[in-house]
Protein backbone atom coordinates (compact mmCIF):
# COMPACT_ATOMS: atom_id res chain seq x y z
CA UNK A 1 0.00 0.00 0.00
CA UNK A 2 1.16 3.56 -0.79
CA UNK A 3 1.88 6.45 1.97
CA UNK A 4 -2.27 6.98 2.05
CA UNK A 5 -3.11 3.33 2.30
CA UNK A 6 -4.44 2.77 -0.81
CA UNK A 7 -3.10 -0.41 -2.96
CA UNK A 8 -0.53 0.15 -5.40
CA UNK A 9 -1.61 -0.53 -8.67
CA UNK A 10 1.21 -3.21 -10.76
CA UNK A 11 3.35 -2.01 -13.58
CA UNK A 12 3.82 -4.26 -16.90
CA UNK A 13 4.91 -7.30 -16.51
CA UNK A 14 4.63 -6.74 -12.38
CA UNK A 15 2.59 -9.68 -11.02
CA UNK A 16 -0.29 -8.93 -9.13
CA UNK A 17 -3.57 -9.96 -7.18
CA UNK A 18 -6.48 -9.63 -9.52
CA UNK A 19 -9.18 -7.99 -7.58
CA UNK A 20 -12.61 -6.31 -8.43
CA UNK A 21 -14.14 -3.40 -7.09
CA UNK A 22 -17.96 -3.72 -5.30
CA UNK A 23 -20.21 -1.98 -6.22
CA UNK A 24 -23.61 -2.91 -4.18
CA UNK A 25 -25.77 -0.41 -6.49
CA UNK A 26 -24.49 -1.96 -9.87
CA UNK A 27 -25.67 -5.72 -10.28
CA UNK A 28 -22.45 -6.82 -12.23
CA UNK A 29 -20.24 -5.26 -9.43
CA UNK A 30 -22.18 -6.09 -6.10
CA UNK A 31 -20.94 -8.89 -3.87
CA UNK A 32 -23.46 -10.42 -1.33
CA UNK A 33 -20.88 -12.58 0.55
CA UNK A 34 -21.01 -16.20 1.47
CA UNK A 35 -23.07 -17.82 4.44
CA UNK A 36 -19.94 -18.03 6.79
CA UNK A 37 -19.33 -14.11 7.81
CA UNK A 38 -15.38 -15.39 8.33
CA UNK A 39 -15.45 -16.67 4.75
CA UNK A 40 -16.75 -13.55 3.06
CA UNK A 41 -14.56 -11.07 5.44
CA UNK A 42 -11.06 -12.61 3.73
CA UNK A 43 -12.55 -11.69 0.01
CA UNK A 44 -12.85 -8.36 0.77
CA UNK A 45 -10.10 -5.90 1.23
CA UNK A 46 -11.05 -2.08 1.75
CA UNK A 47 -9.74 1.19 1.04
CA UNK A 48 -8.40 -0.33 -1.87
CA UNK A 49 -8.84 2.80 -5.17
CA UNK A 50 -9.92 5.44 -2.77
CA UNK A 51 -10.59 5.89 0.61
CA UNK A 52 -13.67 3.69 1.89
CA UNK A 53 -14.06 1.71 -1.08
CA UNK A 54 -14.44 -2.54 -1.29
CA UNK A 55 -12.84 -4.79 -3.41
CA UNK A 56 -13.64 -8.47 -3.90
CA UNK A 57 -9.95 -10.58 -3.60
CA UNK A 58 -9.68 -13.17 -6.60
CA UNK A 59 -6.90 -15.10 -5.30
CA UNK A 60 -6.10 -14.96 -9.03
CA UNK A 61 -2.45 -13.77 -9.87
CA UNK A 62 -1.97 -12.10 -12.74
CA UNK A 63 0.65 -10.60 -15.11
CA UNK A 64 -0.45 -7.50 -17.44
CA UNK A 65 1.52 -6.37 -20.19
CA UNK A 66 2.68 -3.54 -22.38
CA UNK A 67 -1.03 -3.56 -24.49
CA UNK A 68 -2.36 -4.02 -21.01
CA UNK A 69 -3.63 -7.83 -21.68
CA UNK A 70 -3.88 -9.89 -18.34
CA UNK A 71 -2.25 -13.28 -18.54
CA UNK A 72 -2.78 -15.66 -15.68
CA UNK A 73 0.19 -16.73 -13.12
CA UNK A 74 -0.50 -18.73 -10.87
CA UNK A 75 -3.36 -19.09 -7.63
CA UNK A 76 -2.45 -17.60 -3.76
CA UNK A 77 -3.20 -19.68 -1.12
CA UNK A 78 -3.39 -23.62 -0.96
CA UNK A 79 -4.24 -24.54 -4.79
CA UNK A 80 -2.48 -24.97 -8.00
CA UNK A 81 -2.81 -24.88 -11.70
CA UNK A 82 -2.89 -28.26 -14.02
CA UNK A 83 -4.19 -28.64 -17.14
CA UNK A 84 -5.76 -25.29 -16.63
CA UNK A 85 -8.15 -26.42 -13.32
CA UNK A 86 -7.45 -24.76 -10.15
CA UNK A 87 -6.45 -27.96 -7.69
CA UNK A 88 -7.73 -27.86 -4.30
CA UNK A 89 -4.17 -29.34 -2.62
CA UNK A 90 -6.40 -30.29 0.85
CA UNK A 91 -9.00 -32.01 -1.14
CA UNK A 92 -6.03 -34.08 -3.19
CA UNK A 93 -4.77 -34.83 0.07
CA UNK A 94 -8.46 -36.13 1.49
CA UNK A 95 -8.45 -38.50 -1.01
CA UNK A 96 -5.01 -39.71 -1.22
CA UNK A 97 -5.51 -40.25 3.13
CA UNK A 98 -8.52 -42.55 2.52
CA UNK A 99 -6.70 -44.41 -0.34
CA UNK A 100 -3.71 -44.59 1.15
CA UNK A 101 -4.95 -45.07 4.55
CA UNK A 102 -2.80 -42.84 5.82
CA UNK A 103 -3.55 -40.15 8.80
CA UNK A 104 -1.23 -37.01 7.41
CA UNK A 105 -0.64 -36.85 3.60
CA UNK A 106 0.79 -33.68 2.32
CA UNK A 107 0.33 -32.45 -1.18
CA UNK A 108 1.75 -29.69 -2.85
CA UNK A 109 2.64 -28.28 -6.28
CA UNK A 110 6.07 -28.23 -7.88
CA UNK A 111 7.89 -26.80 -11.21
CA UNK A 112 7.29 -28.53 -13.58
CA UNK A 113 9.67 -27.54 -16.56
CA UNK A 114 7.59 -25.58 -19.29
CA UNK A 115 4.94 -24.44 -17.31
CA UNK A 116 6.48 -20.94 -15.68
CA UNK A 117 5.05 -21.78 -12.41
CA UNK A 118 6.41 -19.72 -9.69
CA UNK A 119 8.52 -21.60 -6.78
CA UNK A 120 7.17 -20.30 -3.47
CA UNK A 121 8.36 -22.95 -0.85
CA UNK A 122 10.85 -25.34 -0.02
CA UNK A 123 9.16 -28.02 -0.81
CA UNK A 124 8.34 -27.00 -4.57
CA UNK A 125 12.19 -25.74 -4.62
CA UNK A 126 12.82 -29.87 -4.20
CA UNK A 127 10.36 -30.76 -7.03
CA UNK A 128 9.59 -34.01 -8.48
CA UNK A 129 13.45 -34.43 -8.58
CA UNK A 130 13.25 -38.34 -6.70
CA UNK A 131 16.97 -37.65 -6.34
CA UNK A 132 15.95 -34.07 -4.29
CA UNK A 133 13.47 -35.82 -1.83
CA UNK A 134 12.97 -39.52 0.22
CA UNK A 135 9.38 -39.20 -0.40
CA UNK A 136 8.26 -41.62 -2.70
CA UNK A 137 6.89 -40.02 -6.05
CA UNK A 138 4.08 -40.79 -8.65
CA UNK A 139 3.17 -39.97 -11.83
CA UNK A 140 -0.21 -40.42 -13.52
CA UNK A 141 0.41 -42.58 -16.97
CA UNK A 142 -2.09 -41.65 -19.69
CA UNK A 143 -1.33 -44.43 -21.82
CA UNK A 144 -1.85 -46.72 -18.63
CA UNK A 145 -4.30 -44.90 -17.33
CA UNK A 146 -3.17 -45.29 -13.52
CA UNK A 147 -0.07 -43.65 -11.33
CA UNK A 148 3.51 -45.47 -11.29
CA UNK A 149 6.57 -44.65 -9.33
CA UNK A 150 8.78 -41.92 -10.82
CA UNK A 151 12.07 -43.22 -10.74
CA UNK A 152 15.00 -41.24 -12.01
CA UNK A 153 14.93 -42.64 -15.30
CA UNK A 154 11.26 -41.17 -16.00
CA UNK A 155 12.45 -38.00 -14.21
CA UNK A 156 14.94 -37.59 -16.71
CA UNK A 157 12.31 -38.29 -19.66
CA UNK A 158 10.32 -36.10 -18.23
CA UNK A 159 12.54 -33.22 -18.07
CA UNK A 160 13.95 -33.65 -21.22
CA UNK A 161 10.32 -33.67 -23.00
CA UNK A 162 10.27 -37.67 -24.42
CA UNK A 163 7.88 -37.74 -22.13
CA UNK A 164 4.53 -35.97 -21.37
CA UNK A 165 2.59 -35.42 -18.06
Amino acid sequence: RDAQGLCIPCQAGEPGLLVGQINQQDPLRRFDGYVSESATSKKIAHSVFSKGDSAYLSGDVLVMDELGYMYFRDRSGDTFRWRGENVSTTEVEGVLSRLLGQTDVAVYGVAVPGTFKIQKTRLQREGFDPRQTSDRLFFLDLKQGHYLPLNEAVYTRICSGAFSL
